[in-house]
């Protein structure tokens, strides 16, 4: 794992103005340390607004001009907020990564601009990295699936580190594998390897459901085995409703400061009649959590 990248929006809360993107920030550093890679902060900020220049001459303006301005001023602010929080989490980190201009060996770090929409900037970057690392929805005025994660899950096909708001002293010294035996899963324990290889702890929890045969945590251990790994397993019982809450409650309960888990995302209807672990850890992000691609 030699790049991470932290996308940012820039957005921010005029109450909590600090809150909202810096974990991702640190958490990138964090982990780029751990591997001795390169933490890549991407700034996002919304192309010049002249839709204005596109209306047919004689359609009048009225307050379109004063709208492309007010477009333009906002995302300056971002733009401005992006890169303060990047330098305010840079200078409290101990010992800094050295900012690089082009790719070199070893922990290091920059920021970028990048202009475009949001999705189809992260889209498009985000492909180019080993990992995406993302501040938790944990916000009142945001959706579940925010533009930077939905973007992250479903048009990079890279893994994705979520962020919790209050960072652990270490980031996967402990792991909990949330394993139900999907696909999903499979892909993100594959993907989780570099984590796993550098853990003092590997926890499989397996969920069994009823009416559905229960997945076998004992045989990913074995698998894991293979790889020189030793894990421990357990077992939880609960309706898919409250799998997602009995996984962290017992990961919490381990000192697990990393969840490993496949990223599935569902209908709305599906998530409102069975609920979602991908959208509770969104929503209670109580760990840091690697969602596999």
């Amino acid at each position: 794992m030699n790049k991470l990248m932290a996308p940012l929006s820039g957005q921010y809360d005029p109450d909590h103005p600090a809150n909202l993107e810096a974990p991702a920030l640190r958490a990138a550093f964090e982990v780029a340390r751990g591997f001795d890679a390169h933490a890549e902060v991407v700034s996002i900020v919304d192309p010049p607004a002249e839709s204005i220049k596109e209306w047919p001459f004689w359609l009048p303006g009225g307050g379109a001009a004063a709208v492309c301005d007010m477009i333009d001023e906002a995302s300056e602010v971002r733009r401005r907020h992006a890169r303060r929080q990047f330098e305010a989490v840079l200078a409290d980190l101990g010992e800094p990564p050295p900012v690089v201009d082009r790719p070199t060996p070893g922990y290091s770090t920059r920021i970028v601009e990048r202009s475009g929409e949001i999705r189809a900037t992260v889209a498009h970057y985000g492909k180019l990295c080993d990992l995406l690392v993302v501040a938790s929805s944990d916000m009142m005025w945001l959706a579940p699936f925010t533009p930077i994660i939905e973007a992250c899950f479903t048009q990079t096909g890279r893994p994705v580190l979520l962020a919790p708001p209050e960072m652990p002293e270490h980031i996967g010294a402990r792991v909990a594998v949330g394993w139900d035996g999907s696909v999903a899963a499979t892909r993100a324990v594959a993907a989780a390897m570099p984590f796993l290889h550098r853990a003092d702890e590997i926890l499989v929890v397996s969920c069994e459901e009823s009416k559905k045969p229960s997945p076998r945590g004992e045989s990913l251990a074995e698998f894991l085995a293979w790889h020189g790994l030793e894990a421990g397993v357990e077992r939880i019982t609960a309706p898919s409703r409250a799998a997602g809450e009995e996984l962290f409650d017992r990961a919490i309960a381990r000192d697990c400061d990393l969840i490993v888990l496949g990223a599935r995302v569902h209908t709305r209807a599906h998530r409102l009649l069975f609920g979602s672990v991908t959208e509770y850890a969104l929503d209670e992000p109580r760990l840091a959590v690697f969602f596999g691609p």
